[in-house]
């Protein structure tokens, strides 16, 4: 087998310019904090430094606090009502490991009366611990309808041991057509940075960087269309790992690979086998760039480009043993993938 896997990685990582109608918070704004359970609020220091607001809530933590809520001002915007919104807030942990979980809070309905309902992130999201990463902690939600005032709300969570320093840089929330911008990619003449044809060794036979794999486990071969192919296995956890400098592209690219799926893919009814992914954390893809190539679910493929909308396009192979042409390709306007020359179909909100 020749299957291509001709790697050209594009990892966008530059924020997208906000559009008149994002909703902007910065590090001066009021914060209100409250502690779950109550009564810890004042064990907790907050401090104001040039770009951030430092949490120290290590006292809190080691007297029983679980959860530090920091809620920024009521803003109104009747614009949001019935729309997929993002909100996001840049935040860190300073110490060890931390834990944040985003909210966008409905204040009031479009009559003015109280109205209480809160989005949130599907996951807390990890932060490093080194103070200075900040992370895009983002979420896509879809608001009520008739909503008209709204709170972005931040929780900084017990890191689960000692420690619980924290700090917030900033937050936006916009409707996700607001947050897109189009943009019209360069166009430039393909060229080969990698190629693997697994033919009994994991060694690319080309590549413009490092052509042995930086790991290799769990890896088997079997009878490809042409010579071998690699198996990837769940029973062998199979791993593979190559080194991106100069194999791949920061910009745009594409992965062209033939595979065939064995009943071990669908085993139990599940997906999520991962064909492709880029170093960063899945959970905090949002806005980062970073590219997945997966199995969703069991006959369904997926590419996420991981802009501020959480976009991605998907595509069905079949599980019928026979051999299928999977290529993806992105750039800066976006991702496609084909299966067997058919299009893909594209959704946001991953």
């Amino acid at each position: 087998m020749k299957p291509e896997t001709a790697l050209a990685l594009a990892l966008a990582c530059a924020t997208l310019p906000l559009a008149a109608a994002v909703h902007e918070f910065k590090p001066s704004d009021k914060i209100a904090i409250r502690s779950e359970p109550k009564g810890f609020e004042s064990l907790v220091v907050v401090s104001q430094a040039a770009d951030r607001v430092v949490f120290d809530c290590r006292a809190a933590f080691a007297k029983g606090m679980q959860n530090l809520v920091c809620e920024l001002p009521v803003f109104e915007d009747p614009t949001l009502a019935g729309e997929d919104v993002l909100f996001e807030v840049l935040a860190s942990s300073m110490d060890v490991p931390g834990s944040v979980q985003t909210y966008l809070q409905m204040w009031r309905d479009m009559d003015g009366a109280h109205r209480f309902h809160a989005l949130k992130s599907r996951t807390p999201f990890t932060t490093t611990g080194r103070g200075g990463a900040f992370a895009r902690c983002v979420a896509v939600d879809a608001c009520p309808a008739k909503s008209g005032a709204y709170k972005l709300r931040f929780d900084f969570r017990h890191p689960g041991r000692r420690g619980g320093l924290y700090c917030f840089a900033g937050g936006h929330v916009a409707r996700t057509d607001e947050m897109h911008v189009c943009v019209k990619p360069k166009k430039v003449k393909p060229e080969l940075t990698m190629y693997l044809p697994f033919d009994g060794t994991a060694t690319a036979s080309f590549a413009k960087g490092a052509a042995e794999p930086l790991a290799a486990k769990g890896v088997k071969y079997a009878p490809g269309l042409k010579g071998n192919a690699v198996r990837i296995s769940r029973a062998d956890k199979t791993f593979l790992e190559y080194a991106f400098t100069s194999n791949v592209s920061q910009v745009r690219g594409s992965i062209s690979m033939w595979i065939k799926r064995d009943d071990w893919q669908a085993g139990g009814g599940r997906g999520r086998e991962w064909l492709f992914a880029t170093p960063t954390p899945f959970d905090l893809r949002m806005g980062t760039g970073a590219l997945y190539l997966w199995f969703w679910e069991p006959n369904r493929v997926r590419l996420d480009t991981s802009d501020d909308c959480d976009a991605y396009v998907y595509n069905t192979v079949l599980l019928d043993g026979e051999w299928h042409h999977i290529v993806s390709t992105w750039n800066e306007a976006g991702g496609s993938l084909f299966v067997d020359g058919a299009p893909c179909y594209d959704d946001v909100g991953g």
